[in-house]
């Protein structure tokens, strides 16, 4: 082995500063850097895993913790699957585990936090009644030819839980569409799958179900009704069996049952309910439903209702009402329908008066035919998860404060009376509650809700209800802006009611909030967080350094003077976790993280380990970065937790400095919108509480926080509320910069029609004042602002923040290659001395060369792979300094050309053959239990385990009776009769998939990578144009690669449309520099030679200083085997 030459030469140039002494207003800033505080460290989840937790566990975690630097625990009560422990949450024996964990982090100064509930989703438990549970719109309907005297009992609607209440009863002339009904017309309704009950798609209940497989290569599922006589429709309504995650197919029809043509696309977005998908009126005596692809984590598509008509009806309905969170927002437009086709107001009779409590009803209906529509709530059901059996329950209802108290009262209550003093606004022990990313869906009512609409919208929504069913009131356009007040007041309702309840509440107890302000529920995302006093985001490992949904959290502490920025940090799936993960491969995308805004890494996970003496221990399932302290690098692992409280702490200094603020609107559901800058600029996103805030100072936006920007960006829409184009129209009168196209309507029915005259009136004044309808570049550009960062280094990979402490400014920057680099990078500040803080060691130093052109400073950084630094610019610039570098080597060395062989490549859709079976072979159990005069088989997992968890399975058997092949499939929980005299064959129960086996549809592209490779290094997109044709239609592709390059042959798969690159960055070799100029002791520079030349420094006063090496000290040979220690310090 020889050890790599290196010479060091004093450069005679002083730099007047070096590392230990300190600037006055700095000296705080820079102490903090060296030693950072305990609010300056990493937390972690905690997660105390379904009762298997003891005291001497608590205590052997919390010291570890302590040891290498961990700042707080947040406790979470999880199963995932692992074995009950003794331990029953919320008993006393829990609570004086909660206290002990209290007591000991008080000893040793960790902060904890207890997650709101159970689980981690979302706030439920076995104390939430009904009552105090989320609620939903159901409805029931009864159809009355008049003249009739109706006297009868109105059936109630669909009831959970033993709870309903009753809304409104209303009676409407039933619209023309809906007077022909499918199932009059009787169509025989088929399904491409074998051995399936096609009926049950259209048998007018939903909850019955027919399952299909998921789409394949040449095996798209379908539903197909055949009509005796042909059929017109302009609506296919499309009911789901549970949740769907997402899926995409056509409606096709056909004359023939044999030619199909095309009527339209369809999109089913996750957790979507019922589907209504409208087209121009067609007739045809066959309809199928195809379905072309699906999201891969489904198992199956489950269908429970399909219904076609030529009602005019809402797409989306669920969606748009809240019942579900999901699916197409846009509000339906279109042509003027027929009078007759539509529910009128002004002809909806109220009967809610005249209905009794046990739904009697006595009414004259008029001439024609009427719905009676009967409204009322009830619960939906929906639980917290995934929590141990004494920890379940009901979610608290998400738009009442009292809920909200109720909830509070079962779950932090006795956990707070419990720790007295060891709990509240305290420095260590539990001063802080979470809410983790919202999972458990939707709601659309609770108790005064139509009170509050009105108080809120300014009108009595009563008129409205039919549109809950999806029928279109007296037009779609005032449906459709109805639909938006009411998802408007639902998403204002959840902000204050939960996350604003849940905020005064902590805050009444000393506690902090900490929230996770996204997620499938009703939710505006930025008013939901800015409740919150740590909003917290999430980014998991295995997708590259992609830093999750920081920005998010970052925009609502930016905005609303948050000082702490969360993150849930790590999470890794099941293949991304396994004790993979350590420091250095987590590296990268935490320092992305910070450069999005994070400042707080809370590690998902850190399993507690109720013993003393096992290892690996005890994990989280299949979930998460083993954050333990049974790691293997965990005690080695101070160091890295030191890094992070040094980055944190500066990174929780001062301001952040952004360009522009997008503005993101009034919309609801609605989440953080922004990006498309141009490299160098930043921003942060605003919701409507916080635009209502802004005034402007100097040309600037500028919010309550100290937050301040150049340009504020509206959304791209075309409607606005006149509170807001109002407020628009004061920043723009005080000298703001505001971009936007110009809004045309309000999106409301408050105030309507007036509101659509104001907002014109309002916005031709505004736009007319000088708002700009152009993209943030072009108006960057004319501002004649600079980037606040350039690196424009051929091949760099650099993330950066910028954050301003008193005159100070901080830029974090890092390098996101798992190589090492040499950059320029360019400041937007001028006239300050650029300093290199290195927080991996807290060394301080003036950075060695840089120059100022401009008004702007550019600074040489040297990286490590994966390094990072501060570069500081605090004291106004003085004396000389060095402003470039040049070398003039002895000689020449090529870099190594390494060959790249294309071994093999194959690109298309790919036989399947690594997914494990879903189903198990269960003939010998049906034998027995038909020779022990047993025919009725109850398919359940209780005849051999689950093949297929959280699917419905089935139960198929094959027989022969009278010398026939017959079978009979059941779904789980049903019973499969076998008729007597049958002699079983074969029985499966599981996944059943009687499509053909896919086959490989793939091309052999090796000789066109091969002819792409140029100088050892390939380049090209994954995609059909590099195998030219699609060899699998409708299919997301693949590129498998066998490739050689230095010595190694490795495999490789690419997803089509990305990029396949070669050599990957890990297997460069980072050519040696010729030199580099370092700070060296006592003040001066010193050049670090790499190679023999002539090196020379070009400093600021003109002067040159030159320096030569004739040659480098010989290499030192180390024969034979050798050891490498690291001795301590």
């Amino acid at each position: 082995m020889h050890i790599r030459r290196l010479c060091v030469v004093l450069v005679g140039i002083g730099l007047g500063w070096i590392s230990g002494t300190a600037y006055g207003a700095g000296e705080e800033l820079e102490r903090g850097f060296v030693e950072p505080p305990a609010s300056a460290r990493a937390h972690t989840w905690w997660h105390w895993m379904n009762g298997n937790v003891t005291k001497e566990g608590i205590t052997a975690d919390l010291e570890a913790m302590a040891r290498v630097g961990v700042g707080g625990a947040q406790i979470f009560n999880a199963d995932c699957g692992i074995p009950e422990g003794p331990v029953v949450f919320n008993s006393p024996e829990w609570l004086g585990m909660v206290k002990h964990a209290a007591t000991e982090a008080r000893r040793l100064g960790i902060e904890l936090c207890m997650h709101n509930c159970a689980g981690w989703s979302s706030s439920g438990g076995p104390w939430n009644t009904p009552e105090h549970g989320m609620k939903v719109v159901v409805t029931s309907e009864t159809q009355v030819m008049g003249p009739k005297a109706f006297a009868g009992k109105l059936p109630q609607p669909k009831t959970n839980l033993g709870f309903y209440r009753d809304i409104a009863v209303l009676a409407f002339r039933t619209p023309v569409g809906e007077l022909a009904s499918m199932r009059d017309a009787a169509p025989v309704v088929t399904v491409s799958a074998r051995n399936r009950d096609g009926g049950l798609a259209a048998d007018g209940k939903t909850s019955t179900a027919v399952q299909l497989p998921m789409p394949k290569p040449g095996a798209l599922p379908y539903v197909q009704l055949a009509f005796a006589q042909p059929f017109t429709a302009r609506t296919l309504t499309f009911t789901p069996s549970g949740t769907m995650r997402g899926c995409r197919g056509r409606i096709e029809v056909s004359d023939d049952g044999e030619a199909f043509r095309a009527v339209r696309d369809f999109s089913i977005a996750r957790d979507s309910g019922a589907q209504t998908f409208s087209f121009a009126p067609v007739t045809a005596r066959f309809y199928r439903m195809l379905f072309t692809s699906g999201d891969r984590r489904m198992k199956r598509l489950r269908i429970a209702e399909i219904d076609l008509s030529m009602k005019v009806g809402i797409g989306n309905v669920g969606g748009k009402t809240f019942a579900v969170r999901g699916g197409d927002m846009k509000s339906a437009s279109g042509a003027a329908v027929a009078r007759d086709a539509v529910v009128w107001r002004d002809q909806t009779v109220d009967l809610t008066a005249r209905m009794a409590a046990d739904g009697q009803l006595s009414w004259q209906a008029p001439a024609g035919r009427w719905t009676i529509l009967r409204v009322g709530y009830t619960a939906n059901g929906r639980k917290n998860h995934p929590a141990p059996a004494a920890g379940t329950g009901l979610e608290c209802d998400k738009l009442s404060k009292a809920a909200a108290q109720a909830h509070w009262d079962g779950m932090m209550g006795p956990v707070l009376a419990e720790l007295g003093t060891l709990a509240g606004d305290v420095t260590s022990g539990l001063n802080n509650v979470l809410v983790d990313s919202y999972e458990v869906g939707s709601q659309n009512w609770t108790q005064g809700f139509a009170e509050e609409f009105q108080k809120r919208r300014g009108y009595d929504l009563k008129g409205f209800l039919p549109v809950f069913t999806g029928r279109v009131v007296e037009s779609l356009e005032l449906s459709e802006r109805f639909l938006w007040d009411l998802r408007r007041t639902i998403a204002d309702m959840f902000a204050e009611n939960y996350s604003g309840a849940f905020a005064e509440m902590a805050h009444r107890a000393g506690l902090q909030y900490s929230l996770e302000p996204y997620g499938n529920g009703p939710s505006d995302d930025l008013q939901f967080g800015s409740y919150s006093d740590i909003p917290m985001s999430e980014f998991w490992v295995g997708n590259g350094t992609n830093p999750g949904n920081a920005k998010l959290a970052a925009s609502v502490a930016h905005v609303y003077g948050r000082k702490f920025v969360g993150a849930e940090s790590f999470t890794a799936s099941p293949n991304a976790g396994r004790w993979q993960q350590h420091p250095y491969a987590l590296k990268a995308q935490g320092d992305a993280a910070y450069c999005a805004g994070v400042n707080r890494i809370i590690y998902h996970r850190y399993a507690h380990q109720p013993w003393l003496d096992r290892l690996p221990g005890m994990t989280m399932g299949q979930w998460g970065t083993h954050f333990d302290r049974t790691a293997t690098w965990w005690e080695q692992g101070k160091d890295w937790l030191t890094y992070q409280a040094r980055c944190q702490y500066l990174l929780q200094q001062g301001l952040y400095v952004a360009d522009v603020s997008f503005y993101c609107g009034e919309d609801a559901p609605n989440s953080l919108r922004g990006g498309g800058l141009p490299n160098g600029y930043e921003y942060d996103g605003c919701d409507t509480r916080a635009l209502l805030q802004m005034s402007v100072k100097d040309g600037r936006i500028v919010l309550p926080s100290g937050m301040s920007y150049r340009l504020l960006v509206l959304p791209k829409s075309k409607t606005m509320t006149p509170a807001v184009l109002r407020k628009v129209g004061q920043l723009v009168a005080a000298g703001a910069t505001v971009l936007g196209a110009k809004p045309e309507r309000s999106p409301s029915l408050s105030g309507y029609p007036a509101c659509d005259a104001t907002v014109k009136r309002l916005a031709d004044g505004i736009w007319q004042k000088g708002v700009r309808d152009q993209s943030p570049t072009e108006a960057l550009a004319a501002l004649k602002l600079k980037p606040d960062f350039v690196c424009a280094s051929e091949g760099a990979r650099v993330s950066y923040i910028h954050r301003l402490v008193a005159g100070t400014d901080l830029y974090f920057v890092a390098n996101q290659k798992s190589v090492s680099d040499q950059v320029e990078c360019t400041f937007r500040v001028a006239g300050k001395v650029p300093e290199l803080w290195h927080p991996d060691t807290g060394r301080t130093e003036r950075a060695p060369v840089y120059r100022e052109q401009d008004g702007r400073t550019t600074v040489a950084l040297r990286f490590d792979p994966a390094g990072s630094v501060f570069v500081v610019f605090r004291e106004p610039a003085a004396g000389d300094h060095a402003v470039a570098l040049r070398a003039r080597p002895q000689e020449e060395v090529a870099k190594p050309v390494y060959e790249l062989k294309i071994r093999k490549a194959e690109y298309g859709a790919f036989a399947d053959e690594d997914v494990a079976a879903e189903c198990v072979d269960v003939t010998a159990i049906v034998k027995a239990a038909v020779k022990g005069g047993s025919r009725r088989i109850q398919a359940s997992n209780g005849m051999a385990g689950d093949p297929a968890p959280g699917v419905v399975k089935e139960l198929k058997i094959d027989f022969l009776l009278d010398g026939e092949k017959k079978s009979v499939n059941v779904e789980e929980n049903q019973t499969a009769v076998v008729p007597a005299g049958a002699q079983v064959v074969k029985a499966v129960y599981g996944l059943i998939d009687e499509t053909p086996a896919p086959v490989a549809q793939v091309l052999d592209v090796t000789e066109k990578l091969v002819g792409l490779v140029k100088k050892g290094a390939l380049s090209v997109r994954v995609d059909n144009a590099l195998a030219g044709r699609d060899p699998a239609f409708m299919v997301v592709k693949e590129l498998r690669l066998e490739y050689a390059y230095r010595g190694a042959v490795k495999q490789l798969r690419v997803r089509e449309n990305r990029m396949l690159v070669l050599p990957a960055e890990s297997e460069l070799l980072v050519p040696i520099p010729d030199c580099d100029l370092v700070a060296g002791k006592g003040g001066g520079l010193e050049l670090l030679a790499w190679k023999p030349g002539v090196f020379e420094v070009d400093t600021v006063s003109g002067k040159v200083l030159k320096a030569e090496v004739a040659d480098l000290p010989k290499p030192v040979e180390l024969p034979g085997a050798w050891r490498l220690s690291f001795p301590p310090g």
